[in-house]
């Protein structure tokens, strides 16, 4: 009987020492999936974007995939420079984030573009 609740305190032990690291683990598994699919939505939000041209840059979105895997997650389109007759083109910076929850620094990626301004003569 004594091996017994000895062999349970042990397991027991292990187990509290085991769990908190899987669970960090598992966490770190999914901020890394994050990373990779934010910036693969980034990749594509600005090769649209180049298409587009800026002043098109509100009628962006993340995929319906991206929104429904990542509820929360919110999209950010910033002008960074501005376009002139000299320099046709515009940089454009798009932010993904996601918040993090459990008092945790929210989740952001961000990616510069350069795009065509329209009506900018040459």
């Amino acid at each position: 009987m004594v091996e017994m609740v000895v062999a349970a305190v042990m397991l027991s032990t292990i187990a509290a020492i085991l769990v908190p690291g899987i669970y960090a683990v598992h966490q770190q598994r999914q901020a890394t999936r994050f990373d990779t699919l934010s910036l693969i939505e980034l990749n594509n939000l600005c090769a649209v974007s180049r298409n587009m041209g800026v002043a098109d840059h509100d009628t962006l979105k993340l995929s319906e995939w991206f929104s429904a895997r990542y509820v929360g997650a919110k999209l950010d389109v910033h002008e960074v420079t501005t376009a002139t007759a000299d320099a046709p083109l515009q940089a454009v910076k798009f932010t993904i984030t996601r918040p993090a929850g459990e008092g945790r620094p929210d989740l952001r990626h961000s990616l510069v573009t350069w795009v065509n301004a329209k009506g900018v003569q040459k």
